[in-house]
């Protein structure tokens, strides 16, 4: 996957009889190794560049085909995000690995964070972008919050949402 000629191609079977395909680059260091999580409709190849930064600075590095995705098998349908931590999890466990720093996009993020909720002393940094926190399993405040602004969102239009939350987020000195 990774232009790096180190990259260690592994496999791992799970629960479901499905066929995830990974890849370790780089070497293993007294610092934990780095899980990349790519986002939905991608694969570990969107990694390469930041795979090779950290490879080369010599930390290990995992990328991982998401299940139905990349070179992994598409396995039982559906898909939520649940069923894809428990794999990625699944793959960890077969790996030996136990202390990780976790990086997610997107769907990845999501992945991440799901991860951490059900393996919390397992990651040890946690860096997400561009996901959104399931709020349907959130206490009834957060749910609240986002309904919330959906309703002002949607009401008041993007510009005349966007002048209300600069006057909260920005008062005049």
């Amino acid at each position: 996957m990774s232009r790096l000629a180190d990259a260690s191609p592994f496999e791992v079977t799970v629960e479901d009889g499905c066929t995830l395909r990974g890849w370790r680059h780089g070497t293993a260091s007294e610092r934990p190794p780095i899980l990349f999580v790519h986002g939905l409709g991608s694969s570990s190849i969107d990694w390469d560049e930041s795979v090779d930064y950290f490879a080369l600075a010599g930390r290990q590095v995992l990328t991982i085909d998401l299940r139905g995705h990349g070179q992994s098998d598409k396995g039982p349908r559906p898909l939520p995000v649940e069923r894809h931590a428990a794999d990625l999890l699944a793959a960890l466990d077969h790996l030996g690995l136990d202390s990780l720093e976790l990086v997610g996009l997107s769907l990845g993020g999501q992945i991440a964070l799901e991860l951490v909720a059900c393996a919390p002393r397992r990651f040890r940094n946690l860096a997400v972008a561009c996901c959104a926190l399931d709020t349907r399993r959130h206490r009834p405040r957060v749910l609240a919050q986002w309904i919330t602004r959906s309703i002002v969102l949607h009401g008041l239009g993007l510009s005349s949402s966007t002048r209300v939350l600069a006057k909260k987020l920005f008062p005049k000195p």
